[in-house]
């Protein structure tokens, strides 16, 4: 299965777990495939600075 993770749902997994967190993990371990458009990279990449 193939996702595209909100920037919402990223900062919520990182920093507070619950589903959101589910959700990453799952793509940690490849049981579904996160996909993104680069200017989505780009916007996980400022949020992050």
């Amino acid at each position: 299965m193939k996702i595209v993770i909100d920037t919402n749902v990223l900062i919520s997994g990182i920093f507070f777990g619950g589903f959101p967190r589910a959700v990453i993990e799952s793509v940690v371990e490849k049981t579904v495939e996160a996909c993104a458009s680069v200017e989505m990279i780009a916007e996980y990449e400022e949020i992050v600075k």
